[in-house]
């Protein structure tokens, strides 16, 4: 996202593995994916796989994910005033090997309605339904869709531009999402490599 200037404001990763250190940025993150080694759940360490990179000089707070946060679902939230907006982003990293587990209760992360507040929802949800561009839907795939309906979130992510190429017999797909309920505009666009 960039508001201001040349530099984003606010970055987001997923499958990030470790946190790393973005000069000008204040990093959150809040681990919860469990990892399993030959088979074995591994609780040794807790790799950060979702993290959140926000401009040193925009106040921020981090929201407590704690209670939806699972060994397979991990969500970094953080509000950040922008003017005198409010914008809540919610960072999700959602492993693909789950797709019949509940939805989260992401619901609880959503702030009160207020006309100056807006919730950005956006990751790496791996949850395919064809509103996105897949040609099947999972089950979770269903609930996502439907979860976006009910709380009014409108869909940026452009489902003709596939955010993963798919590799041998796996075909092109979009498990990157971003969503947006709110008053600031936005606008979905896939960055060129430099």
């Amino acid at each position: 996202m960039e508001f201001t200037g040349k530099h984003p404001d606010i970055l987001v990763a997923q499958e990030a593995g470790a946190s790393f250190p973005l000069h000008g940025n204040e990093v959150f993150s809040q681990p919860s994916i469990t990892h399993r080694r030959r088979g074995i759940v591994d609780t040794s360490a807790t790799l950060t796989m979702t993290l959140t990179y926000v401009r040193k000089d925009l106040p921020t707070t981090q929201n407590d994910t704690t209670h939806v946060n699972t060994p397979s679902h991990e969500h970094v939230s953080t509000t950040t005033l922008v003017g005198d907006h409010r914008l809540t982003v919610i960072n999700v990293y959602w492993s693909p090997n789950q797709p019949s587990a509940p939805l989260p209760p992401l619901h609880t992360l959503i702030p009160t309605a207020s006309s100056r507040d807006t919730v950005l929802l956006l990751g790496d949800f791996n949850c395919p339904h064809t509103t996105w561009g897949y040609d099947r839907v999972v089950p979770l795939g269903r609930k996502w869709a439907n979860f976006v309906d009910c709380h009014q979130f409108t869909l940026l992510t452009e489902p003709s531009a596939p955010t993963r190429l798919g590799t041998g017999r796996e075909s092109d797909t979009t498990p990157d999402l971003a969503c947006i309920r709110g008053p600031l505009r936005a606008a979905w666009r896939i960055l060129k490599k430099p």
